[in-house]
């Protein structure tokens, strides 16, 4: 009934840490605690609300860091460029002095 979701209409094998990161913690948090094969929502997330059924629950495997070398990469640049970010947000806030509401706005 509402848009199509990118990752296709079912997700198999996510984690909840990897649906935080889709989807917004909060969402994720709720749906792992809905119960087996009965349809709920909406529930809310940073995408938006949306009807879920939990097909199933599985116990989480332990993976080999050999396994998920593409993850591991993908996690450290990631972590990286949000410490970049981070320090170019600090360094032009060093050169501005904020000022309170009513107090005439940012000046430089």
């Amino acid at each position: 009934m509402g848009q199509r979701f990118w990752l296709g209409p079912t997700l198999t094998g996510v984690s909840e840490a990897e649906l935080g990161r889709v989807l917004g913690d909060a969402f994720a948090r709720a749906v792992f605690r809905l119960p087996v094969g009965e349809w709920s929502g909406p529930i809310e997330s940073i995408r938006g609300r949306h009807y879920v059924q939990l097909t199933a629950r599985r116990p989480p495997v332990v993976r080999l860091f050999e396994d998920v070398p593409g993850e591991v990469r993908e996690d450290f640049y990631e972590a990286r460029e949000r410490e970049m970010l981070k320090r170019k947000v600090a360094d032009i806030a060093k050169r501005y002095r904020i000022l309170g509401h009513g107090e005439g706005g940012a000046t430089r």
